[in-house]
C-alpha cells in the first residue's frame, strides 16, 4: 500500500497528545497545522502559547459535557510510502477530512461533530488528534475505527492516483522515478534516524557488548530488557530530549526493523572472526579498503545480472551493509540521502530467514563493512564518494532484478534508492564529476529510468 494509516491507542490528556504530534528532530521540517475542525477559525491567535490555546479549545467539549469516556483522546497517523509522490498541503487537508468523514468520526456537514486537528511533518506524514466528545455533549464511540480508517485510506489512494505496490505487474521505471522527491533537504523521522544509527552500530560491532558501547558512543540512550534469570532478551533506544519535562520516545530493536532485534543480531555476530577486531588506520590501507569495497559492490551487481536465487540475495544484503557504514563518512546532505538509500535497499533485499556460516565473498564483505565502520573519522576523502557512485549502479541493477521477478515494492524501493544516490553525487560542493569511476555493470554512472 502507498498510504499507511495507524490508529494509536487512545489517551487521556490532550496536552500529551499534542506534545507528541508536534515533536520533531533537529533535521526534520517544522510541524504545521494543515487542517482542523470548522469552528476553529478566528479562535487561535498564535504566539508562543499556541499549543496551550489549541489544547484548551480541543478540551472544551470534554470539560462541558456531563459525561466523558475514560480515554477521550483519539490519535491517528497517515504516512506515505517513501516510493510515492509527495502531497501538497491542500491535498493533505482534503485527505484528512475524507478519512475522518468516511470513518464516521467527523462526517461532512455535521457542525456538532468532534473537534480535531491535523499536524503535518513535511509533505509525507500527518498526525491527527481528536477528542471523542461531540460539541453537542454526546460521546463519539468511534467503533471499528482502525478498519474504517484503513478502508478510507484505500479509497484515497484511488482518488489521488497513488500506486498500491502489491499484486499485478510491475510498475514502469518512469512511474517509479516520478515518485522520488526532487533534490533539496531530505526530511527523516526520529525513527528513521535511529534505525540507521542502530544498523550502523550493529554492522560495525563484533559482539553484543561492543554493540551497546557503540550505541552509547553515538549519543543514544539504551535500556535492556531482561528475563527473570537476568539475561538480556531485547533492548530499546531513544534520543536524549532537549526540553525539560518531555519524555523520550523509546523504540525497541524489532520496532525499528525486523533484522535489528537482539536474537537476530546475535545470530549475525556469531560468524564474526578475530580478524574483524582490528581496523587498518594508515592512509594506504584505507585506500586499499575502499577499493576492495568497490570491487565487492561491482561483483554483487554483476551477480544480479547473471544469476538468480537465494545466494544472490544474500550477497546483495551483505553489500548494502557497506553503504550503511559509508554514509557515516559523508557531509550532512549527502549523508542524509545515502542513509535513506541504504534503508530503502535494506527494504528491497529483505532479511535472511536463517543464518548459515558465511563463506567466500560473503565473509569478506561483512568483514569489509566492519572495518569501514571502525576506521573512525580519519578517512580517505574520495573513498565514500566513489563507493556511492558504484552503489548507484548496484541499486539500478537490483531494481531490474526485482522487477523481472514481479516484486513491485522491492523494485520501487531500489529505483528510488538509485535516485537518492544519484542526487547525492550531484549536490553542489560534492566533487562527483571530477571522478571517472565506472558504475558496477554499465561503464559509468547510469542514466536512471
Amino acid at each position: 500500500m502507498s498510504m499507511i494509516t495507524q490508529v494509536h491507542p487512545r489517551g487521556t490528556l490532550v496536552t500529551a497528545a499534542l506534545r507528541r504530534v508536534f515533536a520533531s528532530g533537529p533535521s526534520q521540517p517544522l510541524p504545521r497545522i494543515v487542517a482542523a475542525w470548522d469552528g476553529i477559525a478566528g479562535r487561535l491567535t498564535g504566539g508562543f502559547d499556541m499549543g496551550r490555546q489549541l489544547a484548551a479549545l480541543l478540551a472544551e467539549p470534554l470539560t462541558s459535557s456531563p459525561e466523558r469516556p475514560t480515554r477521550p483522546v483519539w490519535r491517528c497517523t497517515i504516512e506515505l510510502d517513501p516510493t510515492e509522490r509527495r502531497l501538497t498541503a491542500l491535498e493533505w487537508s482534503a485527505a484528512v477530512r475524507d478519512v475522518l468523514a468516511e470513518s464516521g468520526i467527523a462526517p461532512y456537514g455535521d457542525r456538532q461533530a468532534v473537534r480535531w486537528v491535523a499536524v503535518g511533518h513535511g509533505d509525507s506524514r500527518v498526525h491527527i488528534v481528536a477528542t471523542l466528545v461531540r460539541q453537542d455533549g454526546r460521546i463519539e464511540p468511534a467503533r471499528d475505527d482502525r478498519n474504517r480508517c484503513a478502508a478510507a485510506t484505500r479509497d484515497l489512494e484511488r482518488r489521488l492516483g497513488l500506486q498500491p505496490l502489491r499484486g499485478g505487474g510491475g510498475p514502469t521505471a518512469d512511474q517509479v522515478m516520478r515518485c522520488a522527491p526532487a533534490s533539496g533537504p531530505l526530511s527523516s523521522s526520529i525513527r528513521d534516524d535511529l534505525c540507521h544509527q542502530v544498523r550502523a552500530a550493529a554492522i560495525t560491532a563484533v559482539d553484543e557488548g561492543d554493540f551497546f558501547v557503540r550505541l552509547r558512543a553515538a549519543g543514544l540512550a539504551v535500556r535492556r530488557r531482561r528475563d527473570l534469570a537476568g539475561s538480556a532478551t531485547g533492548y530499546a533506544v531513544s534520543r536524549p530530549v532537549d526540553t525539560d519535562g518531555d519524555q523520550p520516545r523509546w523504540f525497541g530493536g524489532a520496532q525499528l526493523a525486523a533484522d535489528l532485534s537482539l536474537p537476530y543480531l546475535r545470530r549475525r555476530w556469531a560468524g564474526t572472526g578475530p580478524a574483524d577486531r582490528t581496523a587498518p588506520m594508515s592512509r594506504k590501507e584505507r585506500q586499499r579498503l575502499w577499493q576492495e569495497a568497490i570491487e565487492a559492490v561491482r561483483s554483487a551487481s554483476a551477480a544480479l545480472t547473471d544469476q538468480a536465487g537465494p545466494l544472490v540475495a544474500d550477497r546483495a544484503r551483505d553489500a548494502v551493509d557497506l553503504l550503511t557504514v559509508a554514509a557515516m563518512a559523508l557531509p550532512a546532505q549527502q549523508a542524509a540521502r545515502a542513509s535513506a538509500a541504504a534503508e530503502l535497499l535494506h527494504r528491497a533485499v529483505g532479511r535472511r530467514s536463517r543464518f548459515d556460516a558465511p563463506t567466500g565473498p560473503a565473509t569478506r564483505i561483512r568483514s569489509l563493512a566492519r572495518l569501514i565502520g571502525r576506521t573512525g573519522e580519519d578517512r580517505d576523502d574520495t573513498g565514500p564518494l566513489r563507493l556511492v557512485q558504484f552503489f548507484t549502479g548496484f541499486a539500478h541493477d537490483l531494481g531490474i532484478f526485482h522487477r523481472a521477478q514481479h516484486q513491485r515494492r522491492q523494485a520501487a524501493a531500489a529505483f528510488t534508492a538509485a535516485r537518492y544516490l544519484h542526487e547525492a553525487c550531484d549536490l553542489d560542493g560534492w566533487p562527483a564529476r571530477s571522478l571517472a569511476a565506472p558504475s558496477c555493470a554499465h561503464g559509468g554512472v547510469p542514466t536512471l529510468p
